[in-house]
């Protein structure tokens, strides 16, 4: 299989993986090794960003539109049954898990996320709007947590604000109901 590079404007060039082989459907353009970047602890010559998710279709598709809107990311994609059997991004400074319909402890124990080691950070991608799937993603120690009917920039913005140490989490599913309080007369 052949992968097609291209050159991005700051004159870096590489190839987008996908499921541990070289795509031919997308290009990833990788920041030059002078400009490391530092995060999760450690220094990084591209920031790269691990797209797990169980649908080809989706995985693909989401990792070249990350690509084509951020020529500074290496975007790796996997399926999230070959998370543990391969280490591509062993240096990956974000996970991103599209978990589709899926619960958020079940990712988590499916994935090994909550580990004695602990992993890049991660992002979950959920089609669930629901309050305690939230509570959740923070008592797992997601870094975020993005619904999956945004818009792709608002995406992006939640990637790039995770990569630089920041936690992302929508405002409205951090509003949960008070506690009820007693009337007292």
């Amino acid at each position: 299989m052949s992968s097609r590079q291209t050159g991005s404007s700051n004159g870096a060039n590489g190839s987008l993986l996908m499921d541990g082989v070289q795509s031919d459907c997308a290009t990833q353009s990788q920041a030059p090794a002078a400009q490391a970047i530092i995060a999760n602890g450690k220094a990084h010559a591209a920031s790269t960003v691990l797209l797990l998710d169980e649908q080809r279709l989706t995985r693909e598709c989401m990792a070249e539109a990350l690509q084509e809107l951020c020529p500074d990311l290496a975007i790796s994609g996997l399926r999230p049954d070959d998370y543990h059997r391969r280490e591509p991004c062993a240096d990956a400074v974000l996970i991103v898990i599209n978990l589709h319909g899926a619960r958020i402890g079940e990712a988590v124990r499916r994935l090994r996320l909550d580990g004695a080691s602990p992993p890049s950070p991660f992002l979950f991608i959920t089609a669930r709007d629901e309050a305690h799937e939230t509570l959740e993603a923070l008592e797992h120690g997601a870094m975020g947590l993005v619904r999956a009917d945004v818009r792709i920039d608002l995406l992006i913005a939640a990637i790039r604000l995770v990569i630089a140490g920041g936690r992302y989490y929508p405002a409205q599913a951090l509003m949960f109901p008070a506690p009820a309080t007693k009337a007292f007369t």
